[in-house]
């Protein structure tokens, strides 16, 4: 297998997504330089005082926030956002999520965590996608965390205009009713849930998530995202 792999990079070399460089057999999407270098947030080591908390702060409860690295238009690294997103790329969304993860358990983060529920998609925006790339970001955290991805206790009832170019007020009309959640069994009131998604902008999405959530009746919720958009 491994041959051919380096037959095929010889004629087709895989390419890092953010700079272009060869990456090896043993590399995937980025190349070691390119890891490092991630504007990342460090929000999770203050976790009580930063703009992702802020975002939720006064509105909801949530139990942590974590987002990894900056997101901006025109920075190199939201090419990783947009290749996931909207070029296809299903499988780099898995592997950031694991990435994003295995940073976090270094860190001491992601402990008990039992359900990992992805902000879903309606499923015409899903057909016309092919994949929810939150769902796929959620599956690589479940993959390094042992949690259980749960993709039935929140739904998408509404398709929404797109957020882009709207005030943060308008977001949340756009969004503020296109959740429901399923009832909580007894059980699950106070299982630790992880909301997951790709960008968080003014929040307003994961807003209505968690808002979803809680009428339902859990209470235990934390938030992860990829990326934070700084200017927004």
């Amino acid at each position: 297998m491994n041959i051919f792999l380096s037959f095929l990079d010889m004629f087709y070399p895989r390419l890092c997504l953010r700079c272009g460089r060869s990456l090896t057999q043993s590399e995937e999407f980025l190349c070691p330089h390119c890891i490092v270098d991630i504007p990342r947030t460090n929000f999770h080591l203050h976790p009580e005082e930063n703009q992702a908390v802020q975002v939720f702060g006064g509105k909801i409860y949530v139990k942590e926030v974590y987002t990894w690295f900056y997101f901006t238009k025109k920075g190199s690294y939201s090419n990783l956002i947009y290749s996931l997103k909207y070029k296809g790329r299903s499988e780099l969304a898995r592997y950031l999520g694991a990435l994003y993860a295995m940073e976090l358990k270094v860190d001491g983060k992601l402990k008990n965590i039992d359900y990992i529920v992805p902000v879903p998609l309606h499923k015409k925006r899903l057909k016309e996608r092919g994949y929810n790339q939150s769902e796929l970001i959620a599956s690589g955290v479940a993959e390094k965390t042992g949690a259980l991805l749960r993709t039935d206790l929140l739904m998408r009832c509404l398709v929404t205009e797109t957020q882009t170019n709207k005030s943060r007020y308008e977001r949340w009309l756009n969004i503020k009713d296109a959740f429901v959640a399923v009832e909580a069994l007894p059980e699950d009131r106070e299982r630790s849930i992880l909301l997951i998604d790709d960008v968080m902008t003014t929040g307003s999405t994961l807003l209505a998530c968690v808002s979803a959530l809680n009428e339902a009746g859990y209470e235990n919720l934390s938030v992860l995202t990829l990326s934070f958009a700084e200017n927004r």
